[in-house]
């Protein structure tokens, strides 16, 4: 058992090895800490671009839709548009 000044001395030494571990986890954890931050940063600008490109396209297939609806639009007015002639002419006859 350890009376009086080793006792001191193997308190002091034993505070000094969880002061070295204490400091030794602390950066450890910093490092760690700093790593997730960079991981998120580069996810978050990731997805920030993903997000702009699916903006850019759906805006793009939108317009395709609208073109492409104005267009089907004008046809059908040209292709219907003499229906009533022909009506009237088949009732002429």
């Amino acid at each position: 058992m350890l009376e009086g000044p080793d006792l001191v001395l193997a308190g002091l030494e034993a505070s000094v090895e969880f002061e070295a571990i204490y400091v030794e986890l602390r950066t450890q954890l910093q490092t760690i800490s700093k790593r997730v931050d960079d991981e998120c940063q580069k996810v978050t600008l990731a997805i920030q671009n993903e997000g702009k490109e699916n903006i850019i396209s759906s805006l793009l297939l939108s317009m395709l839709v609208v073109v492409l609806g104005a267009v089907t639009l004008l046809l059908s007015y040209r292709v219907l548009n003499p229906l009533p002639l022909l009506i009237e002419s088949i009732k002429k006859i």
